[in-house]
């Protein structure tokens, strides 16, 4: 304890002197060691918040300087408190969002950090995105929710708070992010759309993928929208059937070795085909030589 306060005292003093007389930076420079210096313009600061705040806030500063300093100016005795528990993640998230970032952290601090530890970035972004639309989602759905909310940022908060669950499934149907934002252009605000494309995702990407010929030349979203509000194209979705001209052609042109089906398919509607007219014209070159046979004699 008498060592804490003495360190305390110490770093107070060398703050104020930093403030006051320019020789003494270096000095304080050499005392500090390795430890992140205040700058000039925050000595003072530093050295009234310190004995405000007391050891805690000294070995902040110690660890983070200026940007310490800062924060427990601006933020108060909850963003010391936060600092000294979450040290490096609560930075972080300081640094890259701002003042957003700072407010948003202090007071969600627990939520934010759990996140951190499962998704990374990821439960950054969406806590950004979002804010406390996104904590009321990981209340109501866990921290699954962040991997959809991460993905984009202009998920309507009717759809979040109610429709989570399908938003998950959604996100692992979907895994790249522009696919993702495109299933969510196709579902708009409703919910019924967000159902089936939770539900089907997968084999409406497929069936999109397999007939481009039916869908026509629209845009990803539009397709996904265009097959989730047709119960003919969605049937055919479900059972993972396909546009049969299409599906023909795409076969015959590029059979695959490993698809013994589609050289079948090469067979039966090209070569049976040439066989056959192979086969009439030999018996109409026949029947043209017997007249004249008959004629000769």
């Amino acid at each position: 304890m008498r060592k804490s306060v003495f360190l305390t005292l110490m770093l107070v003093i060398l703050l104020v002197l930093a403030a006051s007389v320019s020789v003494f930076p270096s000095v304080a420079g050499t005392m500090l060691k390795g430890a992140a210096i205040v700058s000039k313009s925050f000595a003072d600061d530093a050295a009234k918040l310190v004995f405000k705040y007391g050891d805690d806030l000294s070995k902040l500063i110690y660890k983070y300087g200026d940007d310490a300093v800062k924060i427990a100016k601006t933020y108060g005795k909850k963003s010391v408190e936060v600092l000294k528990v979450y040290g490096d993640e609560a930075m972080k998230v300081f640094k890259d969002y701002g003042d957003d970032g700072v407010k948003f952290f202090i007071w969600n601090s627990e939520n934010v950090s759990r996140g951190l530890g499962k998704y990374g970035d990821d439960a950054l972004k969406a806590y950004m995105y979002y804010g406390d639309t996104a904590v009321k989602a990981v209340g109501k759905y866990s921290d699954d929710i962040l991997i959809p909310l991460s993905k984009s940022s202009s998920i309507s908060k009717n759809l979040i708070l109610n429709k989570g669950d399908e938003l998950i499934k959604i996100s692992r149907e979907f895994t790249g992010n522009a696919e993702f934002k495109h299933a969510i252009e196709a579902a708009g605000n409703d919910p019924k759309i967000i159902e089936i494309i939770s539900k089907y995702g997968k084999r409406i990407l497929e069936y999109i993928k397999k007939n481009p010929k039916t869908i026509g030349a629209v845009g990803l979203s539009t397709a996904i929208f265009k097959v989730a509000t047709s119960d003919q194209l969605l049937g055919k979705a479900i059972e993972g059937t396909s546009d049969v001209a299409g599906k023909l052609i795409s076969n015959i042109t590029t059979p695959s070795i490993n698809n013994p089906a589609s050289w079948g398919l090469a067979i039966i509607i090209v070569i049976i085909p040439l066989l056959l007219i192979r086969k009439y014209s030999k018996r109409k070159r026949v029947k043209n030589k017997t007249p004249l046979k008959l004629f000769k004699k």
